[in-house]
């Protein structure tokens, strides 16, 4: 991956966190640099287990 598109990504990532929109925001840590990704909690359990979702990038 070129160092652009890893700073593209990881800024979208910190949004999640950050802003007064992002999804995760009640789950940032103001002192620290954090970034998130969220939205993968419309699968159930088994869901996930069958399709390793929580691993896929």
């Amino acid at each position: 991956m070129k160092d652009s598109t890893a700073f593209i990504v990881t800024d979208m990532l910190k949004s999640v966190m950050k802003e007064p929109y992002g999804t995760g925001r009640l789950a940032n840590i103001p002192s620290l640099p954090v970034a998130g990704k969220t939205g993968s909690t419309n699968f159930t359990p088994e869901q996930r287990a069958a399709n390793n979702i929580h691993l896929r990038v």
